[in-house]
């Protein structure tokens, strides 16, 4: 019986929690006419920096978020304090309250739900690793007695782990602090590969190797799962509001425009074409809002 009535004060304590938690964010953005958002710097094309300033689609869709909030809350000009952070440190930004919504390409897997609050799918990607053509390491089970090279704090890192444990822990596994570093400690030793989201290895292979140089794995370490915006449990308000606004998006044909900015013309400041077509998921995402919105 103790037991239970404790479980009930324990529910009833979270439930006021981040309820005033909520409300206290709410409250903040009202009074200080600012919301902190954080972004990590090399997630190219999701979010990067171009003349001192956050840029990439990812930071498209949170500038939007940022107006729909500001309409929401009768604030004629709110201001975004962007917040440049690490693989490693995101988290803690976020539930920390720190930032308000992490705006890069957070992958939303069911850990990371029990403690983060995620947005609607904006892009769908899954792991693999990129190498050196010229070591021919096609398939994940040639990787033993190599290094591996995985970003700190990355959703690869797990996946990595668990590689190494089938091929009876028989590669070594190096950290990287960025995508970027990682990939050029990869560029820097022939026997090596660098792990992470598809998308980002074809983006950093667009953006610094020489055509050929490189293979992207046709072997991938996970499903494909979602990218998404992020806010702290317990931020519903802010939850909604991304939603909404993304809702918004699908819905206009604007979300089509914005993709097209970033995957299908040229990206400063290279102009790099990656000329990657909007996925199936995301396109099912989107046919799945419109038919609700026409429903209306």
């Amino acid at each position: 019986m103790l037991m239970k009535c404790s479980h009930v004060v324990v529910a009833i304590f979270l439930f006021f929690s981040h309820g005033v938690e909520a409300k206290d964010i709410i409250e903040n953005i009202r009074e200080t006419h600012t919301i902190n958002i954080s972004y990590i710097d090399d997630q190219y094309p999701f979010s990067y920096t171009l003349m001192e300033k956050p840029v990439g689609m990812a930071i498209d869709l949170c500038r939007k978020v940022a107006s729909h909030i500001a309409n929401d809350l009768g604030i004629k000009t709110l201001n975004i304090q962007w917040i440049k952070t690490n693989p490693a440190a995101r988290f803690q930004m976020v539930l920390n309250h720190k930032s308000d919504i992490e705006c890069s390409n957070l992958t939303d897997t069911p850990t990371r739900r029990a403690r983060l609050l995620f947005s609607e799918p904006f892009f769908y990607s899954s792991t693999a690793y990129i190498y050196h053509k010229k070591a021919h390491l096609e398939k994940k089970e040639l990787l033993s007695g190599h290094t591996v090279f995985v970003t700190s704090g990355g959703v690869a890192m797990p996946e990595v782990t668990l590689l190494n444990a089938e091929l009876h822990y028989s590669f070594f596994i190096h950290l990287s602090q960025s995508s970027v570093s990682g990939f050029h400690n990869m560029e820097n030793n022939d026997n090596s590969v660098f792990v992470g989201d598809d998308i980002l290895l074809y983006s950093l292979m667009s953006k610094y190797s020489t055509a050929g140089e490189y293979e992207i794995s046709s072997d991938r370490l996970s499903e494909v799962q979602p990218f998404a915006l992020v806010s702290a449990k317990g931020s519903i308000y802010l939850q909604e509001k991304t939603n909404e606004t993304l809702h918004d998006l699908f819905d206009s044909g604007e979300f089509e425009k914005i993709y097209k900015k970033w995957f299908l013309t040229p990206i400063p400041p290279e102009n790099v074409l990656l000329n990657v077509p909007l996925s199936t998921n995301l396109r099912n995402d989107i046919a799945r809002v419109q038919h609700i919105h026409r429903r209306k």
